[in-house]
This record gives structure tokens, C-alpha cells and sequence, in this order.
């Protein structure tokens, strides 16, 4: 029951986070379209960055523990990074970088919610986990609005920071903020952590690469018209990740199920979700049908072919990193970042760019496998 409910909030936040892409579309401002598809990429990757990956550590800390408290592990510093962000729009506002300032409150509200989605998530809320990226996506997509008027743009972002101030007192508190005890935690987790700093860019970049790719071989307005597409595949990767893969991540590392019916349960569920959404949608466009949208039997192909790979990437990545197996975890995601990089150089077009990376994705998850003791019983050193 708590399972289809967190796939109901999850749907649900997927469909908030396409309106601005469906306003921009209906506009036809392919432009706004695009820039909301890399503001969007940008939010992602650099939440990552100031996060310092410190969540890939107290996430598996209190999915081992029964946690009473309802304080984040990283209250310390979450409520930094927002003072931070305080001070720095201040300057921004005063030298009138009013983007740079909006842009810069959108990639804190992704990552302080996205600290409190995980919170709930490995503290086996997974209810009021999925509610909490419900929250994120409405928050976050509002500003979007005002895209083409920077200032109000600026002002919107602002209301948003207040209410996820208000949203984070639940988690974090500003009265126990003390730089000597931020430096001490921050010390400790670095140390423990700073093996995934590399896996920051790694993280991200299956979800986000191909659009990355189309704006700089073709532009920003043909990344808008590309975006809607690219949009289906990110949104159809979030909710199979958020609603099968991350609800079973606690359960794995508390070894309450074991990692070959892990991967079993995952991929059982998930091939015929992914086969089904994309024929559904290729019937959907070509029998409209909408000229804006490119969506073509090779393009569908190649997507199914990405979503099927990329679960399979991530799972598997999962069923690692439950066994504290860090260093395999890091080295294979930049290996997969350097195969990525390869193929954006050498790939013909967009097909066959996503084709190659599904290919490169699938073949890092079995190198995986193969160095899973649990999954095939052999044993490494």
C-alpha cells in the first residue's frame, strides 16, 4: 500500500514538472524551454557539488539504525550552505546579477529538500519521503514562471528560499548552528566521504548528458524542442527509480532482502513499465500527430534501450555501494564518465549517441555483477 502511494506522489510530482515545459511548448518559446531544461540539469549536478556527497555516508548510516531524532544528520551543514546563500544573493542583488543570484537560490532548494527527501526516505518514511519531492517539484518549478523577466525571475526564487526556510526548521536548527562544531562534522565527513567527490559529475550524468550533448551540437532552441522528449526519459527514470529502486535501497542495506532478489524484483517490474510507456507514446504522437516532437521508431528504440541500461546501471551501482564497496562504486561511475565523454566525441547523432551510452551503462553494470560475490558466490579479495 505505502509503495503505490509513494508511486502516486511521485507520478504526481512528475506531472508539476512538466507544466513549465508544456506552457513553453504550447508558447512554442523553445528558448525558455531549453534554458528550463539546463537550469534544471545545472540544479542536479552542482546540489551534488556543495553537498560533498555527504549523504552517500549517513544515508547507510540510518538505513542501519533505528533513528528517533528528527534532526538531519547534516543539519550542521545544510544550515551553513544557506547562510551562505543568504549572504552571497545579497551581493548578487546589489551588483544587479539578478539570473546568476535565482539560479544560484534554485540549486539550494533542490539540494535542501533533496536532503530531507533522503532523510525521510532511509529514516524508512518513504511516504512522507515521496510528499517531500511532491513539495521539492512544485517549489522548484514555480519560479519557471517568471523565466522571461529575470527580476521577477529573481523575486520568485526569494519566495521559494523563505518557504523551504520554513519547511527546513523540521529538520535542521539554526539556534544549534556552530561553525566549531560544522568544522569538526564537516572534517569527519570528508574523511569518510571524499572518495565520492569524484563520483560528484558521475553521479548525474546518464540522466543529463544527452541534453548537454544537443546544446552544444545544436543549440539552445533545438535542445528546447529536444527537451520534451528528454523530459519523458529523466521523468520515466525518476519515478521507476523513486518508486522501485530507492523505496528497496533501506531494506538492502539492512540485508532484510538479498541483493540477486533485489536486482530480480527491480528489473521484473521495471522492462515491462518502460517498453509500455514509450509504445503508448510513440502512438500518442504519430497518430496526433505533433510536429514538434520528434519522436521516431529509432528514437523510441534507442530510449528503451537507455531506460532498460540505466536502471540496470543504478541498480546494480546500489547493490555495491550496500556493500560498503566504495572504491568499485567510484572508479566504475568515472569509467562511465570517460566513456561518456568518448562517445559524445565520436557519436554521428543523437540516436546514436543515446545507443552507445545504453551499451556503455550496461556494460560497467555487469562489470559490477562480476565482482559481487553475493550475486554470482565467488569470493574476491
Amino acid at each position: 500500500m505505502d509503495k503505490s502511494r509513494v508511486f502516486f506522489y511521485k507520478t504526481l510530482g512528475l506531472i508539476i514538472r512538466a507544466l513549465p515545459i508544456l506552457y513553453f511548448y504550447s508558447n512554442k518559446d523553445f528558448l525558455a524551454l531549453g534554458n528550463y531544461s539546463l537550469f534544471s540539469s545545472i540544479s542536479v549536478v552542482i546540489s551534488g557539488i556543495i553537498g560533498f556527497e555527504f549523504h552517500m555516508i549517513t544515508s547507510r548510516e540510518l538505513a542501519n539504525k533505528n533513528v528517533i531524532s528528527q534532526k538531519s544528520p547534516l543539519s550542521q551543514h545544510i544550515s551553513v550552505i544557506i547562510l551562505l546563500t543568504i549572504v552571497i544573493n545579497i551581493v548578487l542583488y546589489l551588483l544587479d546579477i539578478h539570473l546568476v543570484a535565482a539560479a544560484l537560490n534554485l540549486v539550494i532548494i533542490f539540494y535542501c529538500l533533496g536532503e530531507h527527501v533522503r532523510f525521510l526516505n532511509f529514516t524508512s518514511k518513504i511516504v512522507s519521503s515521496s510528499k517531500m519531492n511532491l513539495i521539492r517539484d512544485i517549489l522548484f518549478c514555480f519560479p519557471f514562471l517568471f523565466l522571461n523577466n529575470h527580476r521577477l525571475f529573481l523575486y520568485a526564487t526569494w519566495l521559494v528560499f523563505i518557504i523551504v526556510l520554513l519547511i527546513s526548521r523540521r529538520f535542521i536548527s539554526f539556534r544549534e548552528l556552530s561553525l566549531k562544531i560544522w568544522a569538526h562534522e564537516f572534517v569527519f565527513y570528508i574523511t569518510r566521504s571524499h572518495v565520492f567527490l569524484i563520483n560528484i559529475i558521475s553521479r548525474n550524468l546518464l540522466a543529463y548528458s544527452d541534453r548537454f550533448f544537443v546544446f552544444l551540437s545544436a543549440g539552445t532552441e533545438i535542445l528546447g524542442k529536444y527537451a520534451i522528449v528528454a523530459y519523458i526519459n529523466s521523468s520515466l527514470m525518476t519515478i521507476l527509480n523513486g518508486s522501485v529502486v530507492y523505496v528497496r535501497i533501506p531494506e538492502l542495506i539492512s540485508n532484510k532482502i538479498s541483493k540477486g532478489v533485489f536486482l530480480k524484483q527491480i528489473l521484473l517490474r521495471i522492462i515491462p513499465m518502460i517498453i509500455l510507456v514509450w509504445a503508448v507514446l510513440y502512438l500518442v504522437v504519430t497518430t496526433i500527430p505533433l510536429n514538434d516532437i520528434e519522436m521516431s521508431k529509432g528514437i523510441v528504440l534507442a530510449f528503451v534501450l537507455l531506460g532498460i541500461c540505466s536502471i540496470f546501471l543504478s541498480a546494480t551501482g546500489q547493490i555495491i555501494y550496500s556493500s560498503e564497496k566504495d572504491r568499485l562504486f567510484v572508479i566504475t561511475n568515472v569509467i562511465f564518465t570517460l566513456m561518456v565523454l568518448i562517445i559524445s566525441v565520436t557519436a554521428f547523432n543523437t540516436i546514436c549517441y543515446l545507443l552507445m551510452v545504453a551499451l556503455g551503462a550496461f556494460t560497467i553494470g555487469l562489470w559490477r555483477l562480476a565482482y559481487e560475490d553475493h550475486i554470482f558466490g565467488t569470493t574476491h579479495g
